[in-house]
């Protein structure tokens, strides 16, 4: 079968990669890069909003307002606690914290509160909006417009982010090199998530139907072969023992020790489709939370090592998580395999994945949270989870189900967002046509194929 091919394709998951892995740094380091690099931006915005050029904390006073920039730190009293946590796996105890005993998956309660710092110094933030209360998160830097209170506090009016950074608009939608004139114009990039080989919830067969329907071998052999590339993004194996007892807040010495077997046949499982998928088209595999690899973001590649089969396949590329690509030289795609947005859900009133997933383009930042609830390397120099440019499409892997949504900015930009759903819960392959302006997409359920086969037969 006579494939559809981008014209171009440049992997730029390297701006992931961590070759120089020291830990003996402090996170502190981190949090002041990320405002040095973010704060150029954000008092832009703010002084064209309020045309007043920002105050350190330390040189606020009571009475006169002001405008400071710093990192949002919200204070939750049912955030998991690490010192909590090592004394339940020392002293066996039961419960020293309601939320982290019951492994709850929302942080959130009445008492929260918000402190803005910056590197004079912090003050509480209050506000009246329900947006400064509920939907605001810790690591975003904002811009907070009010005065100071007598106690201390600082009564925040108006505040601002970033907002979503520039973009290279798309002059070409031709992304498609085929020389049959009879194929139809659209050409795909394909998403999924979640398959968990090893999960007692996956169906094989539906996997299986996948891997037939990319082939060509079932459903509509057009709409196949005009899928140019997949994405499999992140939890490739279903987790193991020692991850379930970590979701259940159950740190015991017995459940830190890894079952080497509940690793090794799923991957060997895995590696076998894969290798029939990289037989079909290129594959670009991303790592997951429960996949056998670092679980400190960015997370790096698999080791060639644990997929013997599908290493030796040139359509295979093995990629960081986040993933970033720019195809045909001026679309550009951005990723995850959805960590960073299930962290950001657990610390708002809102379980809304779009909506979340524009909220960290609009905060310049896809994971504010690390490293504070989600697990980070502690850079000293720069923080890479700050986006430079608005990418043109960005999914989320491993959500609870499908979704799409088109988010325009003020100045021209484009983003289509994609929140691609757990194959071993919700079996579908979401396609996302590059050849289309406002880059469409679909999912393809596979259940539906097999009913579609059915029907024919």
């Amino acid at each position: 079968m006579q494939r559809k091919k981008f014209n171009s394709f440049v992997g730029l998951h390297q701006e992931f990669a961590n070759r120089n892995r020291e830990y003996a740094q402090q996170f502190f380091h981190l949090y002041n890069a990320r405002l040095s690099q973010q704060h150029p931006a954000v008092e832009k915005v703010a002084k064209r909003k309020w045309n007043t050029a920002p105050t350190r904390i330390l040189n606020v006073k009571e009475g006169t307002k002001y405008v400071c920039i710093g990192i949002l730190y919200k204070e939750m009293k049912l955030k998991p606690n690490f010192l909590h946590d090592y004394l339940r796996e020392i002293e066996q105890c039961g419960s020293v914290d309601q939320a982290n005993a019951t492994g709850i998956s929302s942080y959130t309660s009445e008492e929260d509160f918000l402190i803005l710092e910056d590197d004079s110094g912090r003050m509480n933030l209050k506000s009246q909006d329900a947006i400064v209360n509920n939907e605001l998160i810790t690591g975003v830097v904002v811009a907070v417009y009010g005065q100071c209170t007598k106690t201390g506090a600082f009564v925040v009016e108006d505040w601002c982010s970033c907002g979503l950074p520039t973009q290279t608009p798309c002059k070409s939608v031709g992304l498609a090199d085929m020389s049959e004139s009879d194929t139809p114009s659209n050409c795909y990039l394909g998403l999924v998530s979640g398959i968990s080989v090893g999960s007692p919830h996956l169906n094989k067969l539906l996997l299986q139907l996948m891997v037939d329907m990319l082939s060509g071998n079932v459903g509509n052999r057009k709409m196949s072969q005009c899928i140019a590339r997949l994405i499999i993004a992140g939890n490739c194996v279903a987790p193991t023992d020692d991850i379930l007892a970590k979701d259940k807040m159950q740190l015991t010495s017995a459940s830190t020790t890894v079952d080497q077997t509940t690793v090794i046949d799923p991957m060997q499982e895995f590696d076998s489709t894969l290798q029939q998928l990289c037989q079909t088209l290129p594959v670009d595999l991303m790592a997951g939370e429960t996949d056998p690899t670092n679980c400190f973001l960015p997370q790096q590649p698999f080791h060639p090592l644990l997929l013997p089969k599908s290493k030796t396949s040139d359509t295979l590329s093995l990629t960081t998580n986040p993933y970033k690509a720019v195809i045909n030289q001026e679309i550009t795609v951005l990723g995850t395999s959805g960590q960073n947005i299930s962290d950001i859900l657990k610390y708002v009133h809102c379980d809304d994945v779009l909506k979340t997933m524009q909220s960290t383009l609009e905060w310049g930042n896809i994971a504010p949270t690390c490293p504070d609830t989600l697990s980070g390397y502690p850079f000293s120099d720069t923080d890479p989870f700050v986006l430079q440019e608005c990418p043109h499409v960005y999914f989320a892997g491993n959500q609870k189900e499908f979704g799409t949504k088109l988010v325009r900015g003020d100045n021209g930009q484009v983003c289509r967002l994609v929140a691609v759903p757990e194959f071993h819960k919700q079996p579908t392959l979401v396609l996302v046509d590059l050849n289309s302006p406002e880059f469409k997409t679909t999912q393809i359920k596979l259940s539906s194929l097999i009913a579609s086969d059915r029907k024919e037969a």
